[in-house]
């Protein structure tokens, strides 16, 4: 996508919508119509899977061309649970079936011309789909090239925040989760919005299993957040985030996602083991969680000071902020 970098602040900023920090996304980014019929697709979807293992795989492509129509009209950001399981399925059948996958190229370089298109009708939801189609087609280096030519751009915060769905897995398979790190420019913030999110659900549903799901949600992204922040280099960063998530929800539950993220993506640090000390001291997963992290920091992590999680924020600044140490190619044409 050679001409994408204009086109995309173009759309970005028409009618005065550019995203601004803590800004919603705008509207287009859900099903704009047929709400009952977007949460058929994923059912059909699972139709499809059928068909496919059954080898019925003219009758499966008819399906999924069809059904890829229906989401696109539905969600066109592509946003949904139901477009996700379907990109799923879409790959399974190109992996299998080369006219299958050819057809579903075609569609994804039409995707890329709309959207470079020079008489300005490009649009969100062409680079959406282009970019869901590149993984369907195991193709997402073709998106991680074009991300590393406009990631130090000053629209490159809007892009991660709309199109995160697609772009975190994406970044976290390439070894490059702490690009996401530039979406936190206030990390005791950050865990504070996410944690008033959590306690607005609890309150809308209080039954048990909802409480367990919106937990895990509140602590696998805040585990995410705190990994980005140490992989982007923001060691100070990363605790002021932990420390406050740590303050809001004292469980062992946090505390082992916290640490247990980080030593999965090469970050143990000797305040981990502090930490379980001090929180999941009677856990058993904290217990074998901590002779990891002990072994990982005596065997190659660089000596730290160890900060107690109880203890409050230290005052003033953000401290030395850098971003990820990774090249990026000044022109990197992206293969069709």
């Amino acid at each position: 996508m050679n001409g994408a970098t204009h086109n995309l602040l173009r759309v970005l900023t028409a009618g005065g919508l550019l995203l601004l920090a803590g800004a919603p996304c705008l509207a287009q980014s859900r099903p704009t119509a047929g709400a009952g019929r977007i949460n058929d697709i994923a059912g059909h979807a699972v139709e499809a899977d059928k068909l496919i293992r059954a080898g019925k795989i003219t009758e499966a492509t008819k399906k999924l061309d069809l059904l890829w129509r229906d989401v696109k009209r539905l969600d066109p950001m592509l946003t949904g649970g139901s477009a996700a399981i379907l990109a799923d399925t879409v790959r399974t059948l190109c992996r299998k079936d080369p006219k299958a996958r050819e057809a579903f190229r075609a569609q994804r370089d039409d995707a890329a011309n709309r959207f470079e298109s020079e008489n300005g009708s490009g649009t969100l939801a062409d680079l959406a789909e282009w970019m869901v189609l590149n993984r369907a087609l195991d193709q997402s280096e073709r998106t991680m090239t074009w991300w590393n030519r406009i990631r130090k751009e000053k629209h490159a915060k809007d892009v991660l925040r709309r199109f995160r769905c697609w772009m975190e897995p994406m970044l976290d398979e390439a070894g490059r989760l702490g690009d996401m790190a530039i979406l936190i420019e206030d990390p005791a913030g950050t865990v504070r919005t996410e944690h008033a999110g959590l306690m607005n659900t609890l309150r809308r549903d209080s039954s048990e299993t909802t409480r367990q799901v919106a937990l895990k949600v509140f602590h696998d992204r805040n585990a995410r957040h705190y990994t980005s922040l140490l992989l982007a280099g923001r060691e100070a960063d990363a605790r002021r985030l932990a420390v406050e998530g740590m303050r809001l929800d004292h469980s062992a539950d946090l505390v082992i996602s916290l640490v247990k993220e980080a030593v999965e993506h090469g970050r143990p640090m000797k305040e981990h083991v502090n930490w379980l000390e001090l929180s999941a001291a009677e856990d058993p997963r904290g217990i074998d969680l901590k002779k990891r992290v002990a072994d990982a920091v005596e065997k190659n992590a660089p000596a730290i000071p160890v900060p107690n999680p109880s203890a409050p924020p230290a005052p003033g600044g953000r401290g030395g902020v850098t971003t990820a140490q990774v090249p990026v190619p000044e022109e990197t044409p992206v293969e069709r």
